[in-house]
């Protein structure tokens, strides 16, 4: 039975081995590449390669370009223009894909540089602590003696060095201590070769500004303490303590500045007291205030907080709690410091209960204990009121009753 079932299939195997040939043809969707070529008016042309050259293009007056009637497949696309440095990318596009690799600008950099870092013309180029980085890049390995010697600045930066940061010769840093508010030039003569001894094509260069000693930003973290410190960022380092002939705060608090460090980029400005609460707080520095290097803050500079309001942070007992024990004080938590003589009268307790009070500061706020003058009665839900007549040091009034409930054994 096994060797019929084999004779069978054999047969039908060689019969349709013995049919015409059959030919699938898979038909692809061509595809095609877009783009716009600036600036505008300087005879760019497109090219694509496939190893080689495939398709060439000139751009209309706009400095857009197309190539219909792609092939599906990997391309090399190369935007030229006389006197600009090329622009490269390689591309894939698939079945009735339209690439469109957007707006580019071709630089008019001598070959082999196609970019430097900050751009021609930049204005306020960050330049914190001084330590700004001029960066350089070529398309082809270059000699790090000759780029050394090819590249200078205007005026002059104090320990100006170069580095090739490790990148084969295609990438390169000029670092030094840059100036706050001043206009730099980079040269690049046609010293500068590669290492294959081909020259740069011709000289360039390009200015920047750098920004002014500023302040960086600010910083007040919003949480349950009175005293937290407000801090203030600068582009450079300062003597910290030297602020304190330049700072104005209004209203005015007594303050303090705790930085840990005689030179830092930063202040810690923390109220020897609380912050006076609900309230916007303006801080001022002068421009007279100087950074090591002896360059002037750019301009009177002014920065505001908003304090919280005077709150409760915090109970014991907790909100709601139950079998709370009879002989258990009460703990109330305040979010910034008091006028202690308006909190026994601000206080209700019911059940009706005599009670004695101790206070404590800590941290910007105080913490005040309640003590029943006799046991509390068991299994009795009691509330403690907390009424508007209650005051912050600075004389703020508590915007809203708080009211505390609690169960006990």
């Amino acid at each position: 039975m096994r060797i019929q079932k084999f004779v069978i299939l054999l047969i039908g195997l060689l019969a349709w081995s013995c049919q015409d040939e059959i030919t699938v043809h898979i038909e692809k969707e061509p595809g095609a590449i877009v783009g716009n070529i600036l600036p505008v008016g300087i005879n760019a042309v497109a090219e694509l390669y496939q190893g080689k050259l495939v398709a060439e293009t000139e751009v209309d007056d706009e400095g857009y370009f197309i190539f219909a009637e792609m092939e599906p497949g990997g391309y090399r696309l190369i935007c030229k223009a006389p006197g600009y440095s090329e622009y490269e990318r390689r591309i894939t596009i698939s079945d009735g894909m339209i690439y469109d690799i957007g707006e580019f600008i071709l630089s008019n950099m001598p070959y082999p540089l196609f970019a430097v870092s900050p751009r021609d013309g930049a204005v306020s180029v960050a330049n914190s602590n001084h330590n700004m980085v001029v960066r350089l890049s070529f398309r082809e390995s270059m000699d790090f003696t000759s780029i050394k010697s090819a590249v200078s600045v205007y005026p002059n930066v104090v320990d100006f060095e170069i580095s090739d940061r490790y990148s084969e010769g295609r990438y390169f840093e000029c670092r030094g201590i840059y100036l706050f508010n001043m206009q730099y030039t980079i040269n690049i003569d046609t010293s500068a070769f590669t290492i294959t001894g081909e020259r740069i094509d011709s000289e360039f260069h390009f200015s920047f500004s750098t920004e002014e000693f500023l302040v960086g930003f600010t910083f007040y973290p919003y949480t349950y303490y009175g005293d937290n410190y407000s801090r203030l960022y600068f582009n450079t380092k300062i003597i910290p303590i030297s602020v304190l002939d330049y700072l104005v705060i209004n209203p005015e608090i007594p303050y303090k500045l705790d930085n840990y460090y005689i030179i830092d980029n930063y202040i810690r400005i923390t109220p020897q007291i609380s912050w006076i609460p609900d309230t916007t707080i303006t801080f001022t520095i002068n421009q007279g205030l100087l950074d090591i290097f002896g360059d002037s803050l750019g301009y009177d500079t002014s920065f505001s907080i908003t304090t919280p309001p005077l709150a409760v942070r915090g109970t014991d007992p907790y909100p709601g709690m139950h079998f709370v024990p009879v002989e258990n004080d009460i703990i109330i938590k305040m979010n910034n410091v008091l006028d202690e003589s308006t909190i026994e009268s601000a206080i209700t307790i019911s059940p009706e209960t005599e009670f004695t009070l101790s206070t404590d500061r800590y941290k910007g706020t105080t913490e005040f204990i309640i003590y029943p003058d006799s046991l509390l009665i068991s299994e009795t839900t009691y509330t403690v009121t907390i009424n508007t007549s209650l005051r912050d040091y600075y004389g703020g009034s508590f915007k809203q009753p708080y009211t505390l409930s609690f169960t006990t054994k």
